[in-house]
């Protein structure tokens, strides 16, 4: 079945039209809260030691820390320049804080905003970081009713999705009035809250995003980003995406007001802290993305997936590094070495005709290539953060992030761990955050499909 980041990921990033991250806020799944995190066997470096390293950080600030405040609440994720990517992100929000649902709060008006940069290449040029987009997004109202759905992607021909246009003329995107069709398929079910919003990123891609709000028996909420549309056919692309990344979601403790509609939105209570004076801890939880070749770059971005090769020489330009570039010095069929009609820096098998792009187990090596095609090449890498907020009370001090999960469990939820697997149910996951741009909307959307395929 079609599904490797190298066409999903690396597509999806035509579809900025917020990694990731995000995210990239950024990866091909969608995020699921309820998605668990299965153990994977690594694959050998292809000689010498392995340089591949995930260390995000992520910390959670407050605007007022006063008990029964209406403060905003701002997660940060910092990824630095080397890292592999995150595929998943999940973030928790203690028990105690106080969400309005949809229903008490007018559709339209602004809820948060995401801002951040995610570095890219410029097409042609096969060198990451010489590209990059900048995101601000408000985050808008919107409607959790499925009643009235509008398509992910572009069906009448406009070049831009159908959820950022206008079509009933209010001021407001449809995806606000709205219910974008493919969230009945990547999250069904009724939901406490829904935001959506959109940005022009770099002035050529459009990006939107949907953050829906759901909530736990025990009292906290899960938040759940998600990217773009996993299930459409992105519009534009870029051959590669890395590391720096920098994303920040701030969710409002009061609406603000849309200077796009009538009404007048703002001053609406949105969310508000833990009446009780108290340290409490926020936490995100990670996963990277698969490097089979322990080079430092992912399957989907690397030139030579299973062959090592840190520098990403590549020195006739047709998306083959040097290192297992059949035809050295050679661009076979102006970039497409197997005629299979996929361009070789979007092929999970470029030098393997595939047009279909199957990939069994979502570790963007493709099943014609693939040396174990049922089984993921590569490791998720785990990174825990957790931020201690005073209530009441003096911040306590900043982040802490660790390989190691947090224990005894946070909230009394237990957390990832290899030696449990039957622990990584639905009920485990407070809140699921997917930051960035599309690049991390696809990868996850694939990683979760990964995980279903595996049960």
């Amino acid at each position: 079945m079609p599904g490797s980041r190298r066409s999903s990921l690396r597509a999806g990033m035509r579809y900025l039209r917020w990694l990731p991250a995000a995210l990239t806020l950024t990866a091909l799944p969608f995020l699921l809260g309820f998605l668990c995190i299965p153990t994977l066997p690594s694959m050998p470096a292809g000689g010498g030691s392995p340089v591949t390293t995930f260390n995000p950080t992520v910390s959670a600030t407050l605007s007022s820390t006063s008990p029964g405040a209406h403060a905003d609440i701002t997660f940060t994720l910092d990824i630095p320049s080397g890292d592999v990517l995150p595929i998943g992100i999940f973030l928790q929000i203690p028990s105690g804080w106080t969400v309005t649902a949809d229903s008490g709060v007018t559709t339209g008006s602004l809820a948060g905003k995401t801002t951040g940069h995610l570095t890219t290449d410029i097409p042609g040029d096969p060198e990451c970081g010489s590209g990059g987009a900048d995101l601000d997004i408000d985050l808008i109202e919107a409607t959790t009713s499925t009643s009235n759905t509008v398509p992910g992607g572009d069906t009448n021909g406009n070049s831009h999705p159908d959820v950022i246009d206008d079509s009933d003329l209010n001021g407001l995107p449809d995806g606000v009035d709205r219910y974008p069709a493919f969230l009945t398929t990547l999250m069904p079910g009724t939901h406490k809250a829904r935001y959506f919003g959109y940005d022009l990123a770099g002035g050529m891609f459009d990006v939107y995003v949907n953050v829906i709000v759901d909530s736990n028996a025990d009292g906290s909420h899960t938040v759940t980003v998600i990217a773009g549309d996993p299930l459409s056919l992105p519009l534009y692309g870029v051959e590669k995406v890395c590391s720096p990344w920098d994303f920040t979601l701030r969710l409002y403790g009061n609406s603000a007001d849309n200077p796009s509609t009538v009404p007048i939105e703002g001053g609406q209570a949105l969310y508000a802290n833990p009446s009780t004076s108290g340290q409490y801890v926020f936490r995100a939880d990670m996963a990277s993305e698969l490097d089979a070749d322990n080079d430092g770059y992912s399957n989907g971005f690397d030139n030579c997936p299973l062959t090592a090769n840190s520098t990403q020489d590549d020195t006739d330009s047709d998306g083959i590094g040097n290192a297992c570039d059949p035809t050295l010095g050679t661009d076979t069929n102006d970039g497409d070495h197997d005629y299979d009609n996929v361009g070789n820096a979007f092929d999970n098998c470029p030098t393997t005709a595939n047009e279909n792009q199957a990939d069994a187990d979502y570790d963007d090596l493709g099943d014609a290539c693939d040396p174990n095609p049922s089984s993921p090449d590569g490791t998720f890498h785990m990174r825990y953060c957790s931020d201690p907020v005073g209530v009441g009370l003096a911040d306590p001090g900043g982040a802490s992030c660790s390989s190691t999960p947090a224990s005894p469990a946070v909230g009394g939820l237990a957390e990832y761990d290899p030696a449990a697997p039957s622990r990584h149910d639905a009920s485990r996951w407070p809140l699921v955050l997917l930051l960035a741009a599309v690049p991390l909307a696809v990868a996850l959307a694939a990683f979760a499909r990964q995980h279903t395929a595996q049960q």
